[in-house]
C-alpha cells in the first residue's frame, strides 16, 4: 500500500493539487526524486501542488526539497519588497507587517527576469490568519473583458520607480549593493532606464510583457503587476501624502501602458475585482510545502496574529526579450 494518497484539495477546483503522506513516506526530497516527473506533469497540468504531513519543519529540509526537484533557483535582485536571505537560493516570505494582506499577483512579474516556478514552505504558522490565497490566472482571465487582456498584450506594462531612500525601499536593497556603478551594470544588461537625481536618489523605468505565453500549455496567460504598482493601490489618504510630498512625477511605484498611455481605472478595478474573485485560500500547516507555477497561478497573503514564518525560493529563470518598440514608444512619453 502506498503511504501517501493524492488528489484535489479541493472538489471542483483544478489545484492546488495534494500529496498527503500518512507519516511514512518518508523526507519530502526522496519521496520528490522517486515521483519528480510524475509532480512535474501535474504541476503543468494543475498549476500548484501541496504536499501535507512529510514534516517539512525547517530551512535544510527545504533546501533538500527544492534540490530534490533539480531545478534552478533565482537570486531575489532588483526587488519589490523585503526578504532576509536564509541561505543559497531560501528567502523568508515577505516582510511586511502581519495586519497587512500581501494583494494576489505573479512572481516578479515586473521585471524581465521572472521564475517559472515558486516554493513555499511553512515552518510555523499563524495563530490566525495568515492564509495564502491562490488565483487560477485561468478563473482570473474568465472574468476579465477580453479587450483588457488583448490592451496588455499589445502595450505591454510601464513600471517607474523612485528610490527616495527614506521610504519604501532603497535602491541599495533593491539591488543588493552599495556601489552605484553595479546598479547601472545592472540596468544596462536588463534594459532598465535610469537616472541619478543625486547622491542617494535613483530613478529607474522597464517596460516589460502585460501577457506571457506558457511555454507547455502554449496559452497566453495576463502577467504583470500593474495594479500593484499603479498609485491607485495604495488608497486615497496615501496618495494624497505621497502626491504632496513628491509630486506625480517622482513618487516611489508607478504604472502605465508600454507606450506611456495611462492604465486606466476601470481596468485596474477589474483586475483587482477578478484577482478577488478568483481566490483560493490555502490555509497553512506546520510542514506544508507548495509548488507553484508562476504563470498559471497568482498567489498573495492575508493578515494575520501570532509568529508566521514561510520560506520561499524563486525556480527556473526565465527572461523575457526587450520589447524595442515599446521601449521607443515609451521614452518618447518618459
Amino acid at each position: 500500500m502506498p503511504a501517501f494518497h493524492e488528489g484535489l484539495l479541493t472538489a471542483g477546483r483544478r489545484m492546488p493539487y495534494l500529496f498527503q503522506s500518512d507519516g511514512h513516506a518518508g523526507a519530502l526530497d526522496r519521496f520528490v526524486a522517486e515521483q519528480r516527473t510524475h509532480i512535474l506533469q501535474l504541476l503543468g497540468e494543475h498549476g500548484a501542488i501541496l504536499f501535507r504531513g512529510f514534516g517539512t519543519t525547517h530551512a535544510q529540509a527545504f533546501a533538500d526539497f527544492v534540490q530534490a526537484l533539480g531545478i534552478e533557483t533565482l537570486d531575489y535582485v532588483y526587488r519589490s519588497t523585503p526578504r532576509t536571505s536564509q541561505g543559497k537560493g531560501l528567502y523568508t516570505a515577505t516582510e511586511y507587517p502581519a495586519d497587512r494582506e500581501i494583494p494576489m499577483h505573479n512572481e516578479n512579474s515586473y521585471q524581465r527576469i521572472w521564475p517559472r516556478k515558486l516554493a513555499f514552505c511553512c515552518v510555523k504558522a499563524a495563530e490566525s490568519g495568515g492564509a495564502t490565497p491562490l488565483a487560477d490566472m485561468l478563473e482570473v482571465q474568465r472574468l476579465l473583458d477580453p479587450a483588457v487582456l488583448d490592451k496588455f498584450r499589445r502595450l505591454g506594462v510601464r513600471y517607474d520607480r523612485v528610490f527616495h531612500g527614506h521610504i519604501d525601499l532603497s535602491w541599495q536593497e533593491v539591488f543588493q549593493t552599495e556601489d552605484r556603478a553595479q546598479v547601472e551594470a545592472f540596468c544596462a544588461l536588463n534594459d532598465i532606464r535610469w537616472q541619478w537625481l543625486d547622491d542617494d536618489v535613483l530613478k529607474t523605468s522597464q517596460t516589460c510583457p502585460g501577457v506571457v505565453r506558457h511555454p507547455q500549455r502554449g496559452e497566453d496567460f495576463l502577467f504583470n503587476q500593474a495594479h500593484l504598482f499603479h498609485p491607485s493601490a495604495i488608497g486615497e489618504e496615501t496618495l494624497a501624502f505621497m502626491l504632496d510630498a513628491f509630486g506625480p512625477e517622482l513618487l516611489p511605484r508607478n504604472a502605465c501602458y508600454g507606450n506611456g498611455e495611462e492604465i486606466e481605472a476601470a481596468t485596474l478595478a477589474a483586475v483587482r475585482h477578478a484577482f478577488s474573485a478568483a481566490a483560493v485560500d490555502l490555509q497553512w500547516q506546520e510542514g506544508d510545502v507548495a509548488l507553484i507555477d508562476n504563470i498559471q497561478v497568482a498567489h498573495g497573503r492575508r493578515s494575520y496574529r501570532g509568529q508566521r514564518k514561510l520560506l520561499a525560493s524563486l525556480l527556473e529563470a526565465n527572461q523575457t526579450p526587450a520589447i524595442a518598440e515599446l521601449e521607443t514608444a515609451g521614452a518618447a512619453h518618459g
